[in-house]
């Protein structure tokens, strides 16, 4: 009897194969820290461009370094830290991997995404952000990515979409885009998770949730050239 696993990847990869080979469909692959809406930008580029999307480890881990090659498309997504920091420590609260109690505490931890600590070698959550994005700019100058930031998206998602299809030179699916209302990562976790925030992310109510003490910590911490590259503000 065969596994139903590996008979559905064994299908997953053939169906990928005709869609690069006979269908001439160009690849694109997303990266992006966790929490950063990569499963959101996947769902958006299937569902709106006659595209391939790789998952989550081909070619790369998608939170990780990127494994680049010249014939594939990238996004690259990115996230204002604040809101990052806010919503990596509720996941990693979810899935028992953190009991700070405070965002300055989890600031301070050890990062406790043990996959991500390994892949860039690194000890704490703001050091990620800032690695994460340094790394991912060195591919910044070439025609075949685009960097595009979470914020942009859930405030105009037409307006990001249209960047990406005349960047990439894409065929969309229809002439209206298609939007994603409901959550693009729909597994079970340990523990409940909240409904989803974009109303909370679009008005930057988190920032309600950094005392005094955790901002003096970002501010120590945050690569004031990111912040800068990609039109944040320090707090």
């Amino acid at each position: 009897m065969f596994c139903k696993p590996l008979v559905e990847k064994a299908k997953n990869r053939m169906e990928r194969w005709i869609a690069i080979r006979l269908l001439a469909r160009p690849v694109v692959k997303t990266h992006g820290l966790l929490r950063s809406g990569t499963n959101y930008m996947q769902e958006l580029l299937e569902n709106n461009f006659y595209v391939v999307c790789p998952g989550s480890e081909e070619g790369g881990w998608k939170h990780g370094h990127c494994n680049y090659e010249s014939e594939r498309k990238y996004i690259f997504l990115v996230k204002n830290p604040y809101a990052w920091l806010y919503s990596f420590r509720n996941w990693e609260i979810i899935h028992n991997r953190s009991s700070a109690k405070s965002l300055g505490e989890f600031a301070t931890q050890l990062l406790s995404h043990t996959q991500l600590k390994k892949e860039w070698d690194l000890n704490t959550p703001v050091e990620a952000w800032n690695r994460a994005l340094a790394s991912w700019l060195s591919y910044c100058d070439r025609e075949n990515t685009i960097f595009i930031r979470y914020e942009d998206l859930i405030h105009d998602v037409e307006a990001q979409l249209v960047l990406i299809r005349d960047k990439f030179s894409i065929r969309a699916r229809d002439e209206k885009f298609v939007n994603i209302h409901s959550r693009a990562d729909t597994w079970d976790t340990p523990n409940p998770r909240k409904a989803l925030e974009i109303e909370y992310y679009r008005h930057e109510r988190y920032l309600e949730e950094f005392d005094e003490q955790t901002l003096a910590i970002l501010r120590e911490q945050l690569d004031r050239s990111l912040l800068s590259r990609f039109n944040y503000q320090m707090y």
